[in-house]
């Protein structure tokens, strides 16, 4: 007799409530196909129980039907630990830990297909196996630290297939409720819209969101460092250093462009020139590290040039060449000299007469303090250009600071070796007492 006939189904109800009043001697069915049966050995505590995305540890025996042995967690006297409801494990594991309780002990009869299915894995789990496993759930925590810093926290409330999520420029589109700690709604908002990376929302509210599968809902706590920080936000009536809860958050949709690897040469050509433009306008703006993702994205597009005809490959250089070249330029704003030096160095791979690469690594140099290094290569932009007005106007303010740490070098010297009168006569008597 199939066993979907013996079992109460509690596929419906995974939240946990009215599970006391269940008749523990009787099988559960997880699965509304009986692909999953659990059978509660040790009641646990509480109604709570873990939600898709938690990180919970167990204690598992895994047996064939004739009692083979063929993995413990037990024997290794070590907790095993995984992310309920990503694919890490077994499709009965994944649904199965769900409908546990804290301190629940519990054997699971999981069929092939919610198993190893067709193929098993050998040499230890033959083909089509239903296994069996008993399973403790020992502890969770619900919460995953996106900024590994404690500032935002994400709390999957449902578990959505795939795997894809927002990046940067996506269209998002969102329903969510925000709250204050003390349970007071600031405000709620249903399909808006906003795009990842443009600053049109908190920063905790994008790093959240770019976590986020399609449908999946969340509890997203924001701390003020990621939200309204020290300033708070007087419309809203929120003070200032209050931390923020979106409950619930949820992504309706997003946007997803075409990869690189999706598009003709054309098309790569095209969405080049018009991230760069974008990067540009960003740049004007004085939005510095904005501006290096859209020209790193640019980059992205015409950096492999192995597929394209050679004539392509031709007019794909100058596009390279001037991502390099603005990369660099966001480098020397933000004080990443070493990145500049790395840009100008690509830079001038492909044209290694360039006078902006040859101009901005010398200023790299120079902001490392590499002041002999940023004297040569100075030297090298005006041997390209003689007349160029901003490379001698350059190695002058170099020559003064060379000339300002010498002369303070050379007084450090001098007060370390110069000997006071003091030191002189006591240093003489005990010559004289010898005699």
């Amino acid at each position: 007799m199939d066993t979907t006939d013996l079992v109460e189904d509690i596929s419906d109800d995974s939240d946990g409530e009215g599970q006391d009043e269940e008749d523990l001697s009787q099988p559960i069915s997880v699965t509304a196909d009986g692909g999953v049966v659990k059978k509660i050995l040790v009641p646990g505590k509480g109604f709570e129980k873990p939600h898709a995305g938690a990180d919970v540890s167990v204690h598992y025996v895994g047996t064939l039907e004739d009692g083979t042995k063929f993995d413990s967690s037990r024997d290794r006297d070590e907790p095993f630990e995984f992310k309920l409801g990503q694919g890490r494990v077994i499709k009965g594991w994944d649904q199965g830990v769900a409908t546990m309780k804290k301190g629940e002990k519990s054997v699971f009869t999981i069929k092939s297909e919610y198993g190893y299915g067709a193929s098993g894995s050998p040499p230890k789990i033959p083909p089509n196996a239903t296994l069996i496993f008993e399973v403790e759930l020992l502890s969770w925590i619900d919460f995953t630290d996106l900024t590994k810093d404690g500032g935002v926290l994400k709390k999957s409330l449902n578990s959505v297939e795939g795997w894809e999520k927002p990046k940067d420029d996506s269209k998002v589109t969102i329903k969510y409720t925000l709250k204050t700690q003390d349970g007071k709604v600031v405000e709620s908002g249903v399909d808006k819209s906003f795009v990842i990376g443009a600053e049109e929302v908190l920063p905790g509210l994008e790093i959240g969101v770019k976590d986020m599968k399609k449908g999946e809902r969340v509890h997203l706590t924001v701390k003020p460092k990621y939200g309204y920080g020290q300033q708070g936000d007087a419309a809203k009536q929120i003070s200032a250093n209050t931390t923020l809860i979106y409950d619930p958050l949820e992504l309706v949709d997003f946007t997803k462009e075409k990869e690189s690897w999706e598009m003709n040469t054309a098309e790569k050509f095209a969405a080049c020139e018009r991230v760069k433009a974008e990067g540009n306008d960003l740049f004007k703006a004085a939005k510095w590290e904005r501006a290096h993702k859209k020209y790193k994205k640019a980059l992205g597009f015409v950096d492999s040039d192995y597929s394209m005809e050679d004539q392509d490959k031709e007019k794909a250089k100058p596009l390279r060449l001037a991502c390099y070249l603005n990369l660099a330029a966001c480098g020397l704003k933000t004080k990443q000299f070493k990145d500049v030096l790395e840009n100008c160095q690509k830079a001038l791979e492909i044209k290694d007469k360039e006078v902006k690469a040859l101009f901005r690594r010398a200023q790299a140099l120079n902001g490392l303090d590499e002041w002999d290094e940023a004297e040569q290569a100075f030297k090298a932009v005006l041997e390209v250009e003689p007349q160029n007005k901003d490379a001698k106007r350059e190695l002058a303010l170099l020559a003064r600071k060379k000339q300002a740490q010498d002369k303070k070098d050379r007084a450090l010297y001098a007060s370390m070796f110069k000997s006071s009168p003091t030191s002189s006569t006591t240093s003489a008597q005990p010559a004289a007492s010898a005699a």
